[in-house]
C-alpha cells in the first residue's frame, strides 16, 4: 500500500473536549482550549478543514464527534494530523489511544500537536502508549476514589449528593464535612 505524499497532505482538525462529568472539573473548558489552541494554528500557519468540539467523557469508545473526526480521517487522503489541548483530550481509553497510534502507525495523519509537544509516528507506540495509560488509570483511580468518599459520607451520616431544591449545601464546613441544611428562603416556599 502506497502512502499519501506528504505535500498532499494538508490539512489539520482541531479536537476540543470537556468532560459532561465530574471528571474533568480541573480541566480546561472547551472555550479556554479555543483560546490557547488558535494562536498556535496562526503561528505555525497550520490549515483547518474543521473543529469538532463535544462534552462527553473519554473514559470509554462511542464518543459522537470523536468517532466523526476518526471517519473523517480514514475517508480522506488529506488530513495530515489532529490539534488538540492535550493528548487526554482524545482519548482515556485503550480502545481510543490504540486507534489514534493506529492512525500514527499506517501514516493516516502525520503528527497530534498539542502546545507542549508534537506527536508523530515515532512516538505512537511507547511515548503515547504510556500517556494514554497514566490518562485512563487517572479515570479508574477517580471513579475509585469518588466511591470510597461517598462511603465514607454515607457512613458518618451525610448525603454525597448536591442539596434538593428546598436545602442547600452547608459550606461553611470544609469539604468532606459539608451537610445539608434547609435554605431560610427556599425552605418555607417549598
Amino acid at each position: 500500500k502506497m502512502s499519501i505524499p506528504s505535500i498532499l497532505k494538508r490539512y489539520y482538525l482541531v479536537y476540543l473536549r470537556k468532560s459532561s462529568e465530574s471528571e474533568d472539573r480541573q480541566a480546561q473548558s472547551i472555550d479556554d482550549q479555543r483560546k490557547i489552541l488558535t494562536p498556535l494554528v496562526q503561528e505555525r500557519h497550520l490549515e483547518l478543514l474543521e473543529t469538532l468540539e463535544e462534552s462527553k467523557s473519554a473514559k470509554a469508545p462511542g464518543r459522537p464527534e470523536f468517532n466523526r473526526m476518526m471517519e473523517m480521517i480514514n475517508n480522506r487522503n488529506d488530513i495530515k494530523g489532529i490539534i488538540t489541548w492535550k493528548l487526554n483530550r482524545l482519548s482515556r481509553n485503550p480502545v481510543d489511544s490504540g486507534a489514534l497510534q493506529w492512525l500514527l502507525q499506517t501514516n493516516k495523519i502525520e503528527e497530534i500537536i498539542t502546545p507542549n509537544q508534537i506527536y508523530t509516528e515515532k512516538d505512537s507506540d511507547y511515548v503515547m502508549s504510556v500517556e494514554g495509560a497514566g490518562a485512563n488509570r487517572f479515570i479508574r483511580d477517580l471513579r475509585e476514589d469518588t466511591l470510597r468518599g461517598m462511603k465514607s459520607k454515607l457512613e458518618k451520616g451525610m448525603a454525597p449528593v448536591l442539596a434538593v431544591p428546598g436545602y442547600k449545601n452547608d459550606i461553611t464546613k470544609k469539604q468532606g464535612e459539608r451537610d445539608i441544611i434547609a435554605d431560610p428562603v427556599q425552605f418555607p416556599l417549598m
